[in-house]
């Protein structure tokens, strides 16, 4: 069996990349301390995040990947002069943070859908941080994120 160096896969080099690796972090961070603005404290957030809740590993989890599909967007979209890209990442982020995560979105939710359909989403969180966990691994696999890249001559 050929063995593969991990620093030919396509997400790695990905992150290698100075203008991807700015915009992956970027999206990581921003997306770490988004619900740390409705809590309205960061120390808050913090102590949240660091409990041992396994929704609270699932967000972290969500927010390495979005930055990661972020990144490989940005490398597919600047050094390949024709590819394919899929933005349904950018849906599972999204969806993963506002419903699964941030702990004052859902509540809000409740303001125009029913008070049973807001607890229910509050209760399953988990299973949605689960599905856009599942959601971006597919789109980074579907984008060739876990492919090996061959170096270029020269």
């Amino acid at each position: 069996m050929k063995k593969i160096n991990i620093s030919e896969l396509t997400i790695i080099r990905a992150w290698l990349y100075p203008k991807s690796f700015f915009y992956g972090l970027f999206v990581i961070v921003i997306t770490l301390l988004w619900p740390s603005v409705p809590l309205k404290s960061l120390g808050v957030w913090v102590n949240t995040l660091f409990n041992t809740f396994p929704t609270n590993l699932l967000y972290l989890i969500l927010t390495v990947l979005s930055g990661s599909f972020t990144a490989l967007y940005v490398y597919k979209k600047n050094t390949m002069k024709v590819c394919n890209i899929s933005k349904s990442g950018s849906f599972a982020s999204l969806f993963g943070v506002v419903l699964g995560a941030c702990p004052a979105c859902v509540p809000a939710l409740g303001f125009i859908l029913p008070l049973s359909l807001t607890i229910t989403l509050s209760y399953l969180s988990w299973v949605i941080l689960l599905a856009s966990i599942i959601m971006l691994f597919f789109v980074i696999y579907n984008q060739g994120g876990f492919k090996r890249e061959l170096k270029e001559n020269g």
